[in-house]
């Protein structure tokens, strides 16, 4: 079982970054009024990053919508998943939110089913040292080799706002930059892992810098290449 967990563990850390269990972070909290656009989503639009680990082009990019609660949200793809899973973006007033669909998969005999759940990402409006936190808590349930159960996870995060202003990267000057740093950390039946991410958003342009620092201390990093936006 705890080899099931870890797999879990890692799989939550990926998927929580570039990106909460049926109740989402929302609570009837205000997510402030923006300040400008510094993720557009639009079917579409595109980017391409140069990941510096690995010495290669990556892309992201949005194919469709879907509505919950009301709300839009824009799913996409990106060929540097090692998973295959459901996940949207969406922008609320300031705040900028990464949605994971409900998803099932098998490990070691066991399938395991973990439920949709949406982090944020970004608030725009806060100023610089300017900090948000929560918890969310995906229902994991999982049943195989005459065992079924649910597995207890929390999710704590802290994101903050680190810089706002102009940025010259690889030679490109952004007039509007904001970055944030985003803390996780998560229980998973009383093992705890942490990761970090820093994301740099261009106003009008989205993501032109990640780096991920993993619970092994490894680090991933990814510059933009190019990007569509329509």
């Amino acid at each position: 079982m705890k080899k099931t967990i870890r797999f879990i563990t890692v799989l939550l850390i990926l998927t929580s970054t570039l990106f909460s269990s049926c109740s989402s972070d929302d609570n009837g909290e205000s997510f402030g009024t923006s300040t400008g656009n510094y993720f557009p989503l639009s079917i579409g639009n595109n980017w391409k990053y140069f990941d510096i680990s690995q010495s290669l082009i990556t892309e992201m990019e949005i194919t469709g919508t879907t509505s919950f609660s009301g709300q839009t949200y824009y799913q996409y793809i990106d060929d540097s998943d090692t998973f295959v899973m459901t996940h949207w973006f969406a922008k609320k007033g300031a705040t900028y939110f990464i949605k994971s669909g409900d998803t099932t998969f098998n490990q070691d005999g066991l399938d395991i089913t973990i439920k949709s759940y949406e982090l944020p990402i970004l608030k725009d409006d806060y100023a610089v040292n300017d900090s948000w936190t929560g918890r969310v808590s995906p229902k994991v349930t999982f049943s195989g080799n005459g065992t079924s159960g649910t597995l207890p996870f929390k999710v704590d995060y802290t994101g903050i706002n680190y810089f706002k202003g102009e940025l010259l990267l690889n030679g490109t000057t952004y007039p509007n930059v904001i970055k944030t740093r985003i803390t996780i950390s998560i229980n998973a039946n009383d093992q705890i892992t942490n990761s970090s991410e820093e994301y740099w958003y261009a106003e009008n342009i989205g993501i032109i810098k990640f780096i991920t620092t993993n619970s092994d201390n490894s680090i991933d990093e990814k510059d933009i290449n190019s990007y569509t936006i329509n």
